[in-house]
């Protein structure tokens, strides 16, 4: 049943309580908590253990959630904006009741009072010291956000608190940025560098990025099992391009 059965068991909402408790709750039609007990449950939370499934249920909330609220960024969500997360869902290798599921979070989340800091920083604190982790985070909302080619001002200012609050480094960001802005990127841009970039630049673009995807630190720790084909083809994505640079380039 995995991080999945943490959800339907109905325990969400006092599982991680919170922001994303409340949103996750309301998407089961579960209402466990109101606002003022959800941010008492989440000061308790930050002092509890969670399993490797409670994590992994909090990333999937968090990502749905937080997804909803950078497509409303701009004041409204346009049919495109839907059509892009309905199909990232369908890209991953989710149930029925998953995809039901994540679409609900994402409509829950747009009704919701809750502010995408208090999302983030709620979702980091049940993932604290997880820099790949939240990093890949991160790259799946800038590709979620950049799908349909258009990236509104405050959709870009939102994904940056969002970092912010997970602590990503704003350069990361940019790189990020650079790397998904277009349809065929160049073995650079999946780097998030340019031809101009240093061999020891690239290394280090590589490494961070490679290590957001890396089997060993990512797949089948924290990484909803539902995820993980997409972080193997990211993954590979980033390897071939480094591979191609160093073959280029004479890197050793």
């Amino acid at each position: 049943m995995g991080w999945f059965g943490t959800v339907i068991g109905g325990s969400l909402g006092f599982v991680f309580g919170g922001p994303l408790g409340a949103i996750g709750g309301a998407a089961l039609g579960h209402i466990f908590i109101d606002r003022k007990d959800a941010l008492q449950e989440q000061r308790r939370s930050q002092q509890q253990r969670y399993s490797a499934y409670d994590r992994q249920a909090s990333y999937f909330v968090a990502l749905f959630s937080i997804m909803g609220k950078i497509a409303a960024a701009d004041g409204s969500v346009s049919a495109e904006e839907r059509r892009v997360v309905e199909k990232f869902i369908r890209d991953i290798n989710l149930s029925e009741r998953q995809r039901a599921f994540a679409l609900k979070v994402f409509e829950e989340s747009l009704h919701s009072n809750y502010t995408v800091q208090q999302l983030a920083q709620h979702f980091f604190s049940l993932t604290p010291g997880q820099a790949a982790f939240h990093l890949n985070f991160i790259d799946l909302l800038i590709h979620v956000a950049t799908a349909d080619g258009t990236v509104h001002p405050n959709e870009e200012k939102l994904i940056g608190i969002v970092a912010r609050c997970l602590s990503v480094d704003g350069a990361e960001v940019t790189r990020l940025f650079r790397s998904h802005r277009t349809s065929y990127p160049n073995h650079y841009q999946v780097l998030g560098c340019d031809s101009s970039s240093s061999n020891e630049e690239i290394r280090s673009a590589y490494r961070r990025m490679a290590a957001a995807y890396h089997p060993d630190k990512i797949i089948g720790k924290e990484l909803p099992e539902e995820f993980v084909e997409l972080a193997n083809r990211r993954f590979r994505e980033i390897q071939e391009a480094y591979n191609a640079i160093k073959e280029e380039r004479g890197i050793r």
